[in-house]
């Protein structure tokens, strides 16, 4: 966790992480409040059984109504705006960035290429 998103008081201790768990659900079955704490609660004895983590200091879970990845089966719309972008030398890295879905390692390589490409 970059500490600048830390309260001055725990940046020096580097001991902070955090995570992002996702899980999808089929359209129109947003669980209610209840279920989605009591998923939120099993992840972390989960992570912590497993001695992956200890203590958790901050839970928000987050339900996005449609997944950032999606779009209409032949549009073309996303490669239109990244090549726009592109021309206009904002050059969009990331899963978020480029509307694709991709593992954290494939968003830190695509970074350090960019970073790259460009020096």
């Amino acid at each position: 966790m970059d500490a600048s998103f830390l309260p001055a008081s725990s940046r020096e201790s580097n001991d902070r992480v955090s995570i992002y768990v996702e899980r999808s659900f089929r359209q129109g079955q947003k669980p209610k409040a209840p279920q989605i704490e009591e998923y939120a609660q099993e992840v972390i004895r989960e992570l912590q059984d497993i001695g992956f983590i200890g203590e958790v200091e901050v839970l928000d879970p987050t339900w996005i109504e449609v997944a950032y990845t999606w779009s209409w089966p032949g549009s073309k719309w996303k490669e239109e705006a990244i090549g726009k972008l592109e021309a206009n030398r904002v050059y969009p890295v990331g899963r978020y960035a480029r509307w694709s879905f991709q593992g954290i390692a494939d968003s830190i390589r695509e970074g350090l290429l960019a970073g790259a490409a460009l020096r």
